[in-house]
């Protein structure tokens, strides 16, 4: 792992800044009119975005993984956000049908939890092995993966999960898992308390295994640090979710939408860092850092074309006998010479 710069420092103190900002923004939503009720078309928007956003992270962090095929974690942290869409999907769906077709909004409520519950299970089950291959492969020398059996553990949050929870949701009342319950008693709670805790202490562990592996050395799993911050939140909040305060649902949900925003944030500047040291590889010396041959060319072709009143004045510095001191005093000394006349 590279030591972290100043910028990607920058970066952990907006994650920082992100997750104080949220838990304030909770807290004040929490007693805030706890009867108002969010349309479904709301939600549906929400379930949108974080469709689209799941899709963009996926898209660059797959770019990124063909770019430098070292790190394989960064294939299986693509598919942690690629686990989603399905869970999405059946969510948009299952939010628009009609209640006469027999969708009342308590068959809503449980099927978006069901959805809900296995999409953070298959996400959770994703981001730690992508965590686990990534202290494989640089904690240890010989360290190798077995890449058929990685391929099969791939399939149960990918295949598995989605199936099970498509199995356990309204459409097979038979196998139907009961998590959630909308239109019981005020002050009810909503949710399961079990479903709830579990994910809290899922996430919890996943954190802190993170936070262990990674040190806080990168920029990438610093922002996927934020997501299991803001999981954790999102996910506490569930346990004050009740009939009469329905819109700690929607919060907790902007909650994650905002999360997914800040990698797309940290993944834009691991592209544009990118292009800049690419750019300073071609266009500067790699011992001295000075400007080099082609870049004094083409800026000397702009500053022909500009053709502004002040003139342009060009130097040229030569060592004299440099030659003599690489052959008395080697190569080595020659450099520091170099690094000596350009400081």
């Amino acid at each position: 792992m590279n030591n972290i710069t100043l910028a990607e420092k920058m970066i952990m103190l907006s994650g920082a800044f992100l997750f104080a900002l949220m838990i304030a923004v909770n807290s004040f939503c929490v007693n805030d009119n706890p009867g108002f009720r969010v349309p479904m078309t709301t939600y549906l928007i929400v379930m949108i975005a974080l469709f689209f956003l799941d899709t963009i992270i996926f898209i660059f962090i797959q770019m990124q993984y063909a770019s430098d095929r070292t790190h394989l974690s960064s294939l299986i942290l693509s598919m942690a956000f690629l686990s989603g869409l399905v869970y999405f999907i059946e969510t948009i769906v299952i939010i628009q049908y009609p209640e006469y077709a027999g969708f009342s909004n308590a068959v809503k409520t449980n099927d978006t939890a069901v959805f809900y519950f296995f999409r953070q299970l298959s996400f959770i089950f994703l981001l730690a092995l992508a965590v686990r291959v990534e202290k494989i492969t640089t904690r240890s020398s010989s360290g190798r993966i077995n890449k058929f059996s990685l391929a099969l553990t791939l399939f149960i949050p990918l295949v598995v999960f989605p199936v099970l929870a498509h199995y356990m949701s309204s459409y097979h009342p038979a196998l139907s898992l009961t998590i959630a319950a909308d239109g019981r008693d005020q002050h009810a709670p909503v949710w399961d308390v079990r479903y709830v805790n579990v994910l809290i202490t899922l996430w919890s562990f996943l954190l802190c295994y993170m936070t262990y592996v990674t040190r806080l050395s990168s920029g990438m799993w610093n922002s996927i640090i934020v997501v299991c911050l803001s999981a954790i939140i999102y996910n506490f909040f569930l346990l004050l979710l009740d009939t009469y305060n329905m819109s700690l649902w929607y919060i907790s949900r902007t909650v994650e939408v905002f999360s997914k925003l800040f990698v797309i944030f940290t993944l834009l500047f691991h592209v544009f860092s990118t292009l800049k040291i690419f750019g300073d590889r071609i266009n500067r010396d790699p011992l001295t850092q000075i400007f080099n041959r082609k870049y004094f060319y083409e800026a000397l072709q702009r500053n022909r074309m500009l053709r502004t009143e002040k003139g342009t004045s060009i130097m040229m510095l030569d060592i004299d006998n440099f030659k003599s001191i690489n052959d008395t005093w080697g190569h080595p000394v020659g450099d520091r010479v170099l690094l000596a006349v350009v400081d």
